[in-house]
């Protein structure tokens, strides 16, 4: 039906739909399950679009004229439209919730999931659990695949250490439980950080493109290009039994981040 409204389907998200007039007026749809999601600058063909879906579906169909939540993400726009944030944090607090994690007095404000214990795997890997890391052990898929939705929508903070935990999904070990433990007690100290899209002002150009422009002048067009991609690997994690090395990417349009990636390689390195 959607292709019949003469939109496109996108090659690199089967969920979002695509309709152009050739003229700089767009329409993008994407959607999830009875979940619909649309933005262009073309009020015409939003009401046509509206218009036909009722007739096809349901005259029961709602919509908002501002997102302010999809799919769990709260979206909050300002009113001259010049900055869109997105956050998760009911996610967030659900989960806490729902595995009975509490956040310790002793545990403090945590402003980062790494603690020492990460770099000392060998030597703390035979030391027992306490009761929170046995139940964190024992709920263990559970919590990584909320915590893999999380950092794939808002929270691209937590993708590296998820990355780490995740390589032990069948059988966790002390390790892969002291890094989910740390998600948790981060997550809940900051459940609510997330992205923030601005139309002017973005820090990763004043704070990073247009230093590195000046002080490198092979790096010159980074004060011109709106596309700005940085990418990064280790080699050879120590927590790595296989010896293979972490890939990382984060991608930028306009300052804003729009695609990330913490992943293992496929090859030894």
């Amino acid at each position: 039906f959607i292709i019949s409204q003469g939109f496109t389907r996108s090659r690199s998200d089967t969920t979002l739909f695509v309709k152009s007039n050739g003229e700089g007026k767009f329409t993008l749809l994407t959607v999830f399950v009875d979940d619909l999601l649309i933005v262009s600058n073309d009020p015409d063909s939003v009401a046509d679009l509206k218009k036909s879906l009722k007739a096809r579906f349901s005259d029961d169909l709602t919509w908002d004229d501002r997102v302010t939540s999809f799919l769990g993400i709260q979206c909050q726009q300002s009113e001259n439209c010049d900055t869109f944030s997105m956050s998760i944090g009911a996610k967030v607090r659900a989960l806490l919730d729902k595995i009975n994690f509490k956040h310790n007095s002793k545990d403090g404000h945590t402003n980062s999931p790494w603690c020492e214990e990460l770099g000392a795997i060998e030597k703390n890997k035979n030391k027992a659990l306490n009761e929170r890391q046995k139940n964190i052990q024992r709920e263990f898929k559970k919590i990584a695949g909320t915590l893999l939705y999380l950092s794939i929508t808002c929270r691209p903070d937590i993708a590296p250490y998820l990355n780490k935990a995740c390589r032990g999904m069948n059988s966790p070990e002390r390790f892969h439980v002291i890094i989910l433990e740390r998600l948790l007690m981060y997550l809940a100290s900051n459940p609510d950080l997330g992205l923030v899209y601005r139309l002017n002002n973005n820090p990763i150009n004043s704070e990073i493109c247009e230093p590195l422009a000046r002080n490198y002048p092979e790096l010159k067009s980074l004060e011109d290009t709106p596309y700005v991609c940085f990418s990064d690997a280790s080699f050879a994690d120590g927590s790595d039994a296989r010896l293979r090395s972490t890939t990382g990417y984060t991608i930028y349009i306009f300052g804003c981040l729009v695609s990330w990636c913490s992943r293992r390689q496929t090859l030894t390195a």
